[in-house]
């Protein structure tokens, strides 16, 4: 029978087809060339494109260099592989029913150690950041919004010399509606290595200016899992959480961002307290509505998914002292000062009114501060109304230097003395501001902008004040 199938065809056996997917646009040579990223490195779109991946992007960027280098390296990548699991929490929290009240140790039910109310999902998030920075080795010293306290990981050292500032989940009080939150985070370089490093070298690692910063960044949880961050205020870097792979990918077409050359005209603030706006606040409200291209209002009530919207698309978020919050309401370190420094990076401002947010220096770790931030375009026309209402103050204390409530030395702290701020219905920077160019009144119409700052006035320091968009 060997004889009779000599001439027959020979028969191939099957091969059985991997159950692997196949890779896109990429042949079985070209995924084996050795100078291609491997697969850990990059992943492929659809249309076989290569993107990269935050773990490529840190492993060139950052191990290769000096000591420094790799511990911020490695600190990116921590914070990256908490957020992975906060995002998880944040998907899951109306399953789990994490989105209610839990109080923290020392604190009443359901309000954290600074007042504000705290979610269980507030207090899971920050157990996985802290135990992200410890577990990398690189970080010394935490500070959160939900620790009363600076908490100190282990002593500073050559190979752990950096704090990190941090809000586990920004806009929390949302969650239970689905609202987008976020965490933020910025990071110091201790310089201080002393053998006894205790709480008073903690502080004093954190309580400095925020251009001090050598890193910051923030993740936006939402419809997308978004996570921006800057080193040395270069640039932003934006990579997404690719849930196929969780792996994050850079964003290829906005990476890294920038804030639009012409921003679109946006205010977005809490219009609710408008009644209780200052002066400087309600005026500039006033001056963007009296514009050609009137100003639209978006506002979302948490911090990441207001400045993420406004450093796509342009326009200004603030959210000035009034008289609820007479110094604010948004913490000046782990809250204002990451976020102005990736606005700056990205080609915008932050300022307090009158005084760049990057500049001022804390002096508690939960201090609070206004904040106006966003495009150039907008932030200095701010400035401008801060600089102008303050001269008319001094001229007014001058004048009459018994003003209920206040005296002249209650306007020279950047920030505000407590007797300032309740006076901020008239002032908001110190009293010796020099006197700028008042230009920004509308040109177009004098007569309509000398009424409309006439219905901005205030007759006394304690007169509420009388503001257009908030009467309709």
């Amino acid at each position: 029978w060997r004889s009779e199938l000599k001439g027959a065809p020979t028969r191939q056996p099957k091969i059985r087809q991997s159950s692997r997917p196949k890779l896109r646009g990429t042949s079985q040579s070209a995924r084996h060339t050795p100078n291609r990223p491997t697969m850990q490195a990059c992943t492929y779109s659809g249309d076989g494109v290569y993107v990269r991946t935050l773990n490529d992007y840190v492993s060139r960027t950052f191990s290769f260099g000096d000591a420094e280098a790799q511990a911020m390296g490695d600190i990116l990548g921590a914070i990256g592989g908490a957020s992975k699991m906060i995002q998880n929490q944040v998907a899951m929290c109306s399953i789990h029913g994490t989105y209610g009240l839990k109080g923290s140790s020392g604190g009443a039910a359901g309000v954290n150690a600074t007042g504000d109310e705290q979610k269980e999902l507030d207090i899971m998030a920050n157990q996985v950041m802290f135990a992200a920075l410890r577990s990398c080795g690189r970080v010394a010293v935490g500070v959160s919004e939900e620790n009363e306290e600076v908490v100190i990981l282990r002593p500073a050292s050559e190979s752990a010399r950096y704090a990190v500032v941090f809000d586990p989940v920004d806009g929390s009080s949302n969650i239970e509606c689905s609202v987008s939150v976020g965490t933020i985070f910025g990071v110091y370089r201790i310089d201080n290595l002393s053998e006894s490093f205790g709480e008073a070298e903690a502080l004093a690692a954190v309580l400095r200016p925020g251009r001090e910063m050598v890193a910051a960044g923030y993740i936006l949880y939402s419809t997308s899992t978004f996570y921006n961050f800057s080193v040395g205020g270069q640039d932003v870097r934006s990579f997404v959480l690719d849930a196929r792979f969780g792996e994050y990918v850079e964003d290829s077409l906005r990476s890294p961002l920038k804030l639009p050359e012409k921003p679109k005209r946006i205010l977005s603030a809490n219009g609710g307290n408008a009644s209780n706006w200052n002066k400087p606040t309600a005026e500039f409200v006033a001056w963007a509505g009296r514009q050609e291209t009137p100003y639209t209002h978006r506002y979302i009530g948490s911090m990441v998914a207001d400045v993420h919207r406004t450093m796509l698309y342009g326009g200004i978020f603030f959210y000035p002292a009034d008289r609820k919050s007479p110094n604010g309401k948004l913490r000046l370190l782990y809250e204002c000062f990451p976020m102005a420094y990736l606005v700056e990076a990205a080609g915008g401002q932050a300022t307090a009114g009158g005084t760049p947010i990057l500049d001022l220096v804390p002096t508690q770790i939960h201090e609070r501060s206004p904040i106006y931030i966003g495009s150039t375009r907008d932030v200095v026309v701010v400035d401008q109304i801060f600089a102008g209402v303050a001269n008319e103050f001094v001229e007014k204390v001058a004048a009459d230097a018994t003003i209920p409530g206040t005296t002249p030395r209650a306007v020279t702290s950047p920030l505000g003395a407590k007797k300032r701020i309740e006076a901020c219905a008239v002032s908001g920077r110190p009293a010796n501001t020099p006197t700028v160019d008042r230009s920004y009144v509308s040109s177009t119409n004098e007569s309509d902008a000398s009424s409309d700052e006439a219905n901005t006035s205030v007759s006394s320091v304690d007169a509420p004040v009388s503001h257009p968009i908030a009467a309709s």
